[in-house]
């Protein structure tokens, strides 16, 4: 794969887990609501638990996947 399309993706995976809410890339727990929809801890914690984007609860869910990308993204950032 070349360098162009390693960025691109870094990109597009960027744009995918980044906050709703702040629209950075979260660090550390990354919440998931019921409908599947992510927000970053720190937002999760002004927003007293509400999804902002279907207004559902958060509960305790946590989305490993997204923490994982959002971990691998940055180290890999880091090397471009």
């Amino acid at each position: 794969m070349t360098i162009f399309f390693k960025k691109f993706y870094a990109e597009v995976l960027k744009e995918i887990l980044e906050c709703p809410v702040c629209y950075e890339l979260p660090k550390g727990i990354i919440a998931m609501c019921n409908e599947g929809h992510h927000i970053c801890s720190n937002c999760m914690s002004l927003l007293k638990e509400k999804c902002p984007t279907c207004q559902r609860s958060y509960g305790s869910c946590r989305n490993y996947v997204a923490e994982c990308f959002a971990v691998n993204l940055k180290i890999s950032k880091a090397l471009y």
